[in-house]
């Protein structure tokens, strides 16, 4: 990419991997909506980069009063974490 182009392609940031057995169970204990603090934790970034995922569209997610949800298998299964 050229030094001074601006990048228009939506970024990755989020890890993706299969989850170990450990981590897999304690997945199971979530409950099935999230907290964007949750979500961040699975995906290993801040609940500000989650809020602005949800915001942009690019993680399913509802917003109930002025607080983000998201479902805990959607979001496994978007980022291959399941």
């Amino acid at each position: 990419m050229a030094e001074n182009s601006v990048d228009t392609q939506p970024r990755n940031y989020i890890h993706t991997g299969l989850l170990g057995d450990s981590k897999a169970r304690a997945v199971e204990a979530l409950p099935q909506l999230l907290t964007t603090s949750q979500a961040a934790r699975l995906l290993k970034v801040t609940p500000r980069t989650v809020t602005r995922l949800c915001e942009k569209g690019e993680i399913k997610a509802v917003r109930v009063a002025s607080l983000w949800r998201i479902n805990r298998d959607a979001l496994l299964k978007q980022f291959d974490l399941d």
